[in-house]
């Protein structure tokens, strides 16, 4: 998939081509403002902070920032960081399922060799 990641249409039709569904409007402001700097979101526990953080990595990590000739994604460098691994985990997690299960899956892309 090849989208302009870089437009709110775009990241639409990824988050729809990964079947990823927002429960809460205010979800869809979240991870479509790239305005802000830092965001604050205060919800209960089990409110899905952390999937939807990882759907808000996920165009970064595919390159959300167009080359200066616009012909496609700028190459990323993504770091996820907490204060101990495993408060940082969850998140990784989301995240590897999506590049390399539900990509793969149902989007077509190579499925990553992984040498362990």
């Amino acid at each position: 998939m090849s989208l302009p990641l870089w437009t709110d249409s775009g990241q639409r039709a990824l988050y729809k081509a990964i079947g990823y569904e927002w429960a809460h409007p205010e979800t869809e402001r979240f991870l479509l403002n790239w305005d802000a700097r830092s965001h604050v979101v205060i919800c209960p526990r089990r409110a899905s902070k952390s999937y939807a953080a990882a759907k808000k990595a996920l165009p970064l990590v595919l390159g959300r920032e167009p080359l200066p000739d616009g012909s496609g994604p700028r190459p990323t460098l993504t770091w996820i960081v907490g204060p101990t691994y495993e408060l940082a985990e969850k998140e990784f997690r989301y995240l590897w399922a999506d590049l390399v299960d539900i990509g793969p899956r149902k989007l077509g892309w190579p499925k990553p060799n992984i040498v362990r």
